[in-house]
């Protein structure tokens, strides 16, 4: 049988077809790092002709080397709430007194408000709102009786 086999590089010994070469290509290094070069020197090539292009566009600064210089009424402290904790209780105290009194939200409509005790004692009692029961529910249907295995023929044996 006839095997295959390459020429190495710069008339190397013959090997078999598929396997790697002993050593490694100077001659490829060299063009892969030249073509690296090449890419780094078009891109700041690229760069600096888009930064001129731009120049005219860009604001030009005021002064060079100078901080701009942050404003008085910045460096005051935020306006705090002196009296948060009142006011969390007053709120609490509204918040509880919607739940638990009687009043109206929309009188025109007839909408009101209900405590909210009163109101978990009315929808347990089946009263919804806008005057609307529900459905009573349907019985449940009777079960139907197990299923009997049909008896053996007289002619037929049972089979355990």
């Amino acid at each position: 049988m006839a095997e295959h086999f390459a020429r190495g590089e710069h008339g190397g010994a013959k090997r078999p077809l598929g396997q790697e070469a002993d050593r490694l290509s100077i001659r490829g290094v060299l063009w892969t790092g030249a073509g690296l070069a090449l890419l780094v020197l078009f891109a700041v090539v690229m760069m600096r002709g888009t930064f001129r292009a731009l120049a005219p566009w860009m604001k030009p600064a005021e002064t060079v080397g100078t901080r701009p210089q942050p404003r008085r009424d910045a460096l005051a402290e935020p306006p705090l709430d002196p009296d948060q904790p009142a006011e969390l209780r007053e709120l609490r105290r509204q918040e509880e007194d919607v739940l638990s009194t009687f009043g109206w939200i929309d009188k025109e409509r007839g909408v009101a408000r209900v405590p909210i005790e009163r109101a978990i004692d009315l929808f347990a009692e089946g009263v919804r709102p806008g005057g609307e029961s529900p459905a009573p529910a349907e019985p449940p249907t009777p079960a139907a009786p197990p299923r009997q295995p049909p008896a053996a023929l007289p002619n037929e044996e049972a089979v355990p």
